[in-house]
């Protein structure tokens, strides 16, 4: 059990289960094999509807992963992911640090502070991907892949060098969280451009066309 692990447990939808929310109840998830399931206040053949809630449900405020180590001077670390863990982008905190960033700590569930919260960064990404959702989620868990590795390459980094300067430690973990919502940020855009008007512009997956047109299971 590791970090990348436990956070790829947090972004659970019940993939490759018969219970994938991206597949079931049949054509639930809509052509794109979206994951998410809305409230539904409506009866259906006079019975209330009710989805099935997973782990990284876009209901979610924040989600954390927490690590230790007995070898490290620097202790515990906490992997914060703000909104759902779909499209968060966990960052690493120490309880050491004097202070957090403005990109986690300026968040406002009524005010979208675009290019500086973490939160919302994450949450319009979550919005973004619902355009078409099995593509984008395959291009999201990419960036997330190596924006998280560059951040548990610099936990190691710091948990073999940290001497007790706690403003060396904030620093460091400040620089790299700002960075990664800045990216985070960024790849709405991408991901907007790529797929803009149902096409695959240069979209980067090699057995679709530039018109992806639809599911053919959908379809029939």
């Amino acid at each position: 059990i590791n970090v990348t692990v436990m956070s790829s447990l947090m972004r659970n939808t019940y993939q490759k289960t018969p219970f994938d929310m991206a597949l079931f109840p049949e054509l639930s998830g809509g052509p794109w094999k979206s994951p998410s399931r809305w409230t539904t206040p409506q009866a259906v053949d006079n019975a209330t509807v009710c989805w099935e809630r997973p782990i990284a449900t876009f209901k979610s405020i924040v989600s954390l992963v927490g690590s230790s180590s007995s070898e490290s001077n620097i202790g515990g670390t906490v992997w914060f992911g703000p909104h759902s863990a779909l499209t968060t982008i966990y960052v690493p905190f120490s309880p050491n640090m004097n202070h957090l960033p403005i990109s986690h700590t300026d968040n406002s569930l009524s005010s979208l502070n675009r290019n500086v919260s973490a939160f919302w960064a994450s949450r319009f990404l979550y919005q973004v991907s619902e355009i078409k959702s099995e593509f984008m989620l395959a291009d999201i868990r990419i960036a997330q892949s190596e924006l998280e590795a560059k951040s548990l390459k610099l936990q190691e980094q710091l948990a073999e060098t940290y001497d007790g300067d706690v403003q060396r430690l904030t620093d460091a973990y400040s620089r790299n969280a700002l960075d990664a919502v800045s990216a985070w940020w960024a790849i709405s855009d991408t991901l907007v451009m790529r797929y803009a008007d149902g096409y695959c512009n240069g979209c980067g997956h090699p057995d679709v066309g530039r018109d992806i047109g639809y599911d053919q299971d959908w379809l029939d």
